[in-house]
């Protein structure tokens, strides 16, 4: 659902219009998880550990894992994405896409195709691998952060220091991903203003 919804994000459909009716799946698997631990079930044994583990790794700077875009973005030479950078880290990191989106532009930008479509899908397998390790085993379904709260921080609220280390990594690979598209197009930025200088 999540990698549906990329793709049609990146054609520019809002991901609500997918997620909002994604959403009752993910409510029933919250409150299984719930209803197991206080009925005393360990974390470990819990019903749907996993997915909720995916959950966590996913958006990670909005819809597409665009964190590891803003990241990327910190060191780029061209002064079009130095400027950019400004006005979407901050968003980003508080896992609002909007700016980035329309501004780097991510959409119909097919540069940005491939990260934008495999970053979700490969951050949840490396989740969800991370998950049957045991690292999300201090998981606590009864604490529930708001989703504009950076990942990092609600995942150690969340799951402690096992979650936290999750979504960190997550971050890492997400950041990978989007490197090399990045220089790519930063690349590209670089010889348009030098061609508008030569103009000058």
């Amino acid at each position: 659902a999540y990698t549906f919804s990329n793709l049609l994000w990146f054609f520019g459909v809002h991901p609500s219009a997918i997620m909002n009716v994604f959403s009752p799946a993910i409510s029933i698997c919250l409150l299984g998880n719930l209803e197991a631990f206080m009925a005393g079930t360990p974390v470990a044994e819990l019903p749907n550990l996993a997915f909720v583990t995916i959950y966590a790794a996913m958006s990670l700077g909005g819809s597409g894992n665009l964190i590891g875009l803003a990241i990327s973005m910190l060191t780029a030479k061209s002064e079009r994405y130095k400027s950019l950078v400004k006005i979407s880290a901050v968003p980003c990191l508080f896992n609002i896409s909007e700016p980035m989106m329309f501004g780097v532009p991510v959409v119909l930008n097919p540069i940005f195709f491939l990260p934008m479509i495999l970053a979700t899908p490969i951050c949840s397998f490396v989740a969800w691998g991370l998950c049957e390790l045991g690292l999300s085993n201090a998981m606590n379904p009864a604490v529930m952060a708001p989703w504009v709260m950076p990942k990092f921080i609600s995942g150690f609220m969340m799951g402690g220091f096992g979650l936290m280390l999750i979504v960190l990594i997550c971050i890492v690979i997400s950041t990978l991903l989007y490197y090399p598209f990045f220089k790519i197009a930063d690349h590209e930025a670089l010889k348009e203003e030098a061609k508008l200088q030569e103009a000058e």
